[in-house]
């Protein structure tokens, strides 16, 4: 975003200094810019993601490699208001990268109907190299899906934040209806 010459330079601080403000102050350019900041981290990540991927792949070779990609929450940029994450269940904090690769096993493109936890990663791992997961373990095995030995999908899980002066105070899941209603999620 060569064009850009307002105040968020892409420091640590200014983002901060925005966080706290929740965004008052910042114009539509400013806006565009910090979108552009976070497409850029984005691409730099993907960058070297691709060189572990590689350096992975020659020297192990990439059909005895599971690789998974997961984040723990989303970001807001400004959508509705909302600034970074952990104020609410909107879409740009929620939604988040679970990705799981083993070429060879797992189709190219595999896609998953249902919501998925950050819990279910490790059964999953565990699941597609044929370790059961432990009785306590709160997540999902997703191996099934994944190789397509099994239909069963994700089960659907409704989520809910509670906030007081915008500090998260509770953040739960529950077991849903099959497909929540689109206006719980708005």
């Amino acid at each position: 975003d060569p064009d850009y010459d307002g105040p968020l330079t892409g420091a640590s601080s200014k983002i901060t200094q925005l966080i706290a403000a929740r965004g008052v102050g910042a114009s539509p350019r400013d806006l565009e810019h910090l979108h552009a900041l976070y497409a850029g981290e984005v691409s730099a990540l993907d960058v070297k993601v691709g060189a572990l991927l590689d350096r992975l792949s020659q020297t192990l070779g990439a059909e005895n490699t599971i690789i998974a990609i997961l984040a723990d929450h989303g970001e807001s940029l400004g959508e509705r208001g909302k600034f970074f994450h952990g104020e609410d269940l909107f879409e740009p904090a929620m939604r988040i990268p679970f990705l799981v690769s083993w070429p060879g096993k797992i189709e190219a493109g595999k896609t998953l109907g249902g919501l998925v936890h950050t819990l279910d990663l490790a059964p999953t791992l565990l699941g597609l190299v044929g370790i059961p997961a432990s009785a306590e373990a709160e997540g999902n095995d997703l191996s099934g899906p994944l190789l397509g030995e099994s239909t069963q999908e994700p089960r659907n899980l409704v989520a809910f934040l509670e906030t007081v002066g915008g500090v998260c105070i509770a953040l739960g899941l529950f077991p849903g209806p099959a497909k929540p209603p689109l206006a719980a999620l708005e």
